[in-house]
């Protein structure tokens, strides 16, 4: 009942997430922007988070070995807990 629950909020709040986006303008943006640059910029993102997932694995504690997709599940996890830190400071 408790995982129901919490299953039926996550899903509320994307929806009123997805809602707010301008679907039409973001194509636009993506028709409009410089594909290399795009492609660059993925090109460099992609292997950046593979590496620290890597480095994140390699360090886990011998008894409990972290898989490479756990890894990069728990490093997405830090970076959005430090941007809700950094925007909400003490609390």
């Amino acid at each position: 009942m408790k995982r129901l629950i919490s299953l039926t909020i996550s899903l509320l709040i994307l929806a009123v997430i997805y809602w707010e986006i301008d679907f039409a303008g973001l194509v636009q943006v993506f028709q409009n922007c410089d594909r290399l640059w795009i492609v660059m910029s993925l090109g460099m993102v992609v292997p950046l988070v593979a590496i620290t997932s890597w480095r994140l694995k390699q360090r886990s504690h011998p008894y409990r070995q972290l898989s490479i997709s756990n890894a990069c599940r728990q490093l997405k996890q830090r970076s959005h807990f430090h941007l809700l830190q950094r925007q909400y400071p003490g609390g």
